[in-house]
């Protein structure tokens, strides 16, 4: 009995260890994903960000929105902006023009609806850029920084280095 009471403490305090970490990883995912190196073409932040979006702090204010019903979506409110996805890939929607992200936040397509015209690929990546931050930015200042007892970067850096390579 005694050994199973020991057994039972040791996966219980082992469990709540696990969770501890990975609570860290993601409510600080965002100051994790900017100390990262990465490829200059990856975004971790815009794609940690969209990723941890209900589990991280986020400014209740009358300019951005979230949705959260199926996939994590952040939105602008007065422009008509709003950036969503899984972790598979990103999508951007302004108006009538979407712009696609895989995995790493690495930007790789630009649809008009209803057009087939030619598009320069590095200006719609920068306008792509510069909308996701419109919306994100308010998101990313307001993100805490780890304690320093607590800063797992070194973890993360482990677990999410390989993604954004």
């Amino acid at each position: 009995m005694k050994k199973f009471l020991i057994t039972l403490i040791s996966l219980v305090l082992l469990f709540k260890i696990g969770f501890e970490i990975h609570h860290n990883l993601v409510y600080y995912s965002v100051y994790y994903a900017q100390h990262l190196n990465h490829n200059k073409d990856a975004d971790p932040v815009m794609a940690l960000l969209i990723d941890n979006l209900d589990a991280i702090p986020r400014p209740e204010n009358s300019t951005i929105g979230y949705d959260f019903d199926g996939i994590n979506i952040a939105y602008h409110n007065y422009k008509n902006i709003q950036v969503g996805g899984l972790i598979s890939s990103y999508d951007l929607y302004n108006n009538r023009n979407v712009y696609s992200f895989d995995t790493s936040g690495k930007f790789y397509e630009y649809t008009m609806m209803g057009s087939e015209i030619p598009y320069n690929f590095k200006e719609k990546q920068e306008e792509a850029k510069k909308l996701v931050y419109d919306i994100i930015q308010p998101v990313i200042d307001i993100q805490p920084e780890p304690p320093k007892y607590a800063n797992l970067q070194w973890i993360f850096n482990i677990i999410y280095g390989r993604r954004f390579q």
